[in-house]
């Protein structure tokens, strides 16, 4: 799932099968977390009123409809509208949501599910039952790219579908084609979010039809019904009721009286939520006016730049909790689709000539102040699998200019300090950031001037979050005029073919300010979403020389940890050694609340942060 370093507040799906559930108490340093403020004890909290929380963030949701979800930002809203079947707690053991019950087979080869029976769907669609997700998983997931479900991957194990079997009015069974000793924490249907049966048989036969003035997948058509635009499905089933939403501006949400789990005691640890009566996402410009909300006493909570966790924490009000277990990977883009520069799909050497540009030290030390963690390959350093050895790329200006010269073919190379290409005249790249953040401008300025010294020109684009997921990253082929005909695959709005068939709107050579966040505990799925040629995710165009799928299902299908750890290590040095994006960092937590908020977690490990409490977090003003 796309990342924005500065949406932090609560994690994605991915992160929700692992969430704990709060217990009283405010946070205070811990070995791996610490909490600042002001020394101020006689500072009176002030902010947006009693019961009421708001939370300050530069990413706007791309949708409301539960079944397109592929960016923090929109699951972060529907998180506040929609349960999941289940969550983790500490220990990867089973917390019911919605589901009361859930096993997996000794063998590992099929799960059991058994639904609540008090979970109730908005807009007239009555009880949430076994159907549902029947029809969810053999119409939606399966549907093709007709019907455009980008999480499908995910279903697919060992290059086999999944099957799903109905026992009974509330109990449904899913048999794997293999058996997956890692199923507790790789099951991405109890943590899914369905549809109404009944709604999605009003859209068949499916097919692509026209939603203002292009062809749409069934998902975008789903996403058209008043059901599912003012979240009125939503019923009983989560913590909040849709009051507003201003696309790319605010989403205000009112206390669901209604709610499922009202008044219960989960996991023995207190009342389920939520204890404020509102919370509202307000969408700024740039960051720094949240930073200026926050302290005036407009917002409750904002994501804070590592840079700037400092500042802000001294501001008269403001404590920011801190942690170092966040979740995602960030990296330098690099595009391997027809509309970016030939040399980075063609050769290894070339990409690893922007390994060598760029100082992960200057990036986390100097820039982030920090808050995060240099990487060489795609896992968090602090994650279970990340290799005790991994290839490193010198910081060596001289090494990125030899490794340019010799990689990109003979029709590039020198002329005294200037890089030049097939027409004679300087490379100039074009690299994208988010410019709603101080810190990718200055990384952004720092990359063209890595690239300036070895020769090489530099226009940068800016551009939000929501921007460079639509504008940039979003690949089809109605936007190559070089192509015509059908894909030779769809994989979702991503990726809706190969490298030379679909592109996005906008031409671009190198990104920044768009992470990617998954599972730690199975990285092995968040490499298949993203790197494999038809991975639903693989904005990128990469098409890799590498058994990556097979790589990954040996890994989740090993017989024990250590077997594991070996598969994971030899494709984290495979993907250390290619190169497909530029590794980079994994950011720290750090998150501004208004002193008023109370019931804060002091964790000491990844499994408890603010954002996985939400519901449980109060405020005092």
């Amino acid at each position: 799932m796309f990342s924005d370093v500065t949406e932090r507040d609560i994690d994605d799906r991915r992160r929700r099968i692992l969430q704990a559930v709060a217990a009283s108490g405010v946070s205070v340093a811990l070995a791996g977390c610490s909490s600042r403020s002001t020394p101020d004890d006689s500072f009176e909290a002030q902010g947006p009123g009693d019961r009421a929380w708001i939370t300050g963030t530069t990413s706007g949701a791309q949708s409301l409809n539960p079944l397109a979800v592929s960016d923090e930002a929109t699951n972060n809203r529907l998180n506040l509208l929609y349960d999941p079947g289940s969550v983790t707690v500490d220990g990867l053991e089973f917390e019911g949501r919605m589901l009361a019950d859930y096993e997996i087979s000794s063998d590992s080869k099929s799960a059991t599910y058994v639904l609540r029976d008090d979970l109730e769907w908005g807009a007239g669609y009555g009880q949430v039952t076994a159907d549902d997700y029947i029809s969810f998983v053999n119409d939606i997931v399966f549907g093709g790219g007709v019907v455009g479900y980008s999480q499908t991957s995910s279903y697919v194990l060992g290059g086999e579908q999944v099957e799903i079997e109905k026992l009974g009015k509330l109990e449904f069974r899913l048999n794997l084609p293999e058996s997956r000793g890692y199923w507790l924490v790789e099951d991405p249907l109890r943590t899914a979010r369905p549809l109404p049966q009944s709604l999605i048989e009003k859209y068949k036969p499916f097919e692509k039809r026209e939603v203002n003035g292009n062809q749409a997948t069934v998902l975008t058509q789903i996403g058209q019904d008043e059901a599912v635009v003012n979240a009125e499905l939503s019923g009983n089933l989560g913590p909040f009721n849709y009051e507003s939403w201003e696309k790319g501006q605010k989403l205000v949400v009112s206390k669901n009286d209604d709610y499922y789990l009202a008044g219960e005691k989960i996991g023995g640890l207190g009342e389920a939520g939520p204890h404020t009566d509102d919370y509202t996402y307000q969408v700024f410009d740039e960051q720094s006016t949240a930073y200026s909300a926050a302290r005036a006493g407009d917002i409750t909570s904002t994501g804070v730049e590592g840079r700037k966790v400092d500042e802000v924490s001294q501001s008269d009000g403001i404590q920011v909790f801190e942690t170092e277990f966040g979740e995602g990977t960030f990296f330098l883009s690099l595009n391997h689709r027809v509309n970016g520069w030939r040399p980075i799909r063609e050769s290894r050497e070339v990409r690893q000539a922007f390994a060598h540009l760029i100082d992960k030290n200057v990036l986390v030390d100097q820039i982030f102040d920090g808050f995060g963690d240099s990487i060489s390959t795609f896992h968090e350093r602090w994650g279970p699998f990340y290799p005790d050895e991994v290839p490193e790329f010198e910081t060596s200006l001289e090494l990125a200019q030899e490794k340019f010269a010799n990689g990109a073919g003979s029709d590039y190379g020198y002329d005294g300090d200037t890089y030049v290409g097939p027409d004679g005249e300087q490379v100039e790249l074009t690299l994208v950031i988010n410019n709603t953040s101080q810190t990718a401008e200055i990384v952004g300025n720092y990359v063209k001037q890595q690239l300036g010294q070895v020769g090489i020109a530099t226009n940068i684009e800016g551009g939000s979050f929501d921007n460079l997921l639509s504008n940039y990253l979003a690949a089809d082929v109605q936007n190559n005029p070089n192509y015509d005909g059908d894909p030779s695959f769809e994989a979702g709005r991503y990726n809706g073919g190969a490298y030379d068939e679909a592109i996005g709107q906008n031409s671009y050579d190198l990104l920044y300010g768009v992470g990617f966040s998954g599972n730690p505990f199975s990285p092995w799925g968040t490499i298949k979403s993203l790197l494999p040629e038809q991975a639903n995710f693989n904005f990128m165009g990469y098409n890799p020389d590498f058994d990556i799928e097979g790589t990954v299902n040996d890994a989740a299908t090993a017989s024990g940890q250590e077997e594991t750890q070996e598969i994971m290590t030899e494709l984290f040095t495979f993907l250390a050694n290619e190169q497909p994006l530029t590794w980079l960092f994994n950011p720290h937590d750090t998150i501004a609340y208004r002193r008023g908020v109370d019931n804060l977690p002091d964790p000491d490990s990844f499994w408890d942060t603010p954002g996985v409490r939400t519901n449980r977090l109060t405020t005092m003003e």
